[in-house]
């Protein structure tokens, strides 16, 4: 019997936790994109996390929010599997891929505010412009 209570409370506390980092998620999600799209409003902290995230990955910072939207999805639904690192990974090479992307096709977009491609875009451009080609890449 005291086993039975045991594991009960194990599955409330899984369950808890999973309902607490989907909100955590959740509320990141909301403060990223706020601090992206209104940086003067959001203070001195939404000032740094906007000229730190837009220089390291450049216009690809904007699926950041989008990321964290997606995790809290994932920890809200209680019949998908956790697969955290996984998820993460992939997460960070969706960025990195979108960064090089806006880097090579810097003339296309027209983003003279900022480099479209970030410091990522901006490193990895010489090589995808050896790998894929000049024509290719632009």
């Amino acid at each position: 019997m005291g086993n039975n209570s045991n594991s009960q409370t194990k599955k409330e506390y899984k369950k808890s936790k999973r309902l607490l980092m989907g909100a955590v998620c959740f509320l990141m999600s909301f403060f990223v994109l706020y601090c992206l799209v209104s940086p003067k409003n959001a203070g001195m902290l939404g000032q740094a996390l906007s000229s730190v995230t837009l220089s390291i990955f450049g216009a690809a910072s904007y699926f950041i929010p989008f990321i964290f939207l997606w995790f809290s999805i994932i920890y809200f639904i209680p019949s998908v599997k956790l697969r955290t690192r996984l998820d993460l990974v992939l997460s960070l090479a969706i960025i990195v891929l979108a960064s090089s992307f806006f880097a090579l096709t810097k003339n296309i977009t027209g983003i003279k505010s900022f480099s479209p491609g970030g410091w990522t875009g901006n490193s990895l451009e010489p090589f995808l412009q050896d790998f894929l080609g000049f024509y290719l890449s632009t």
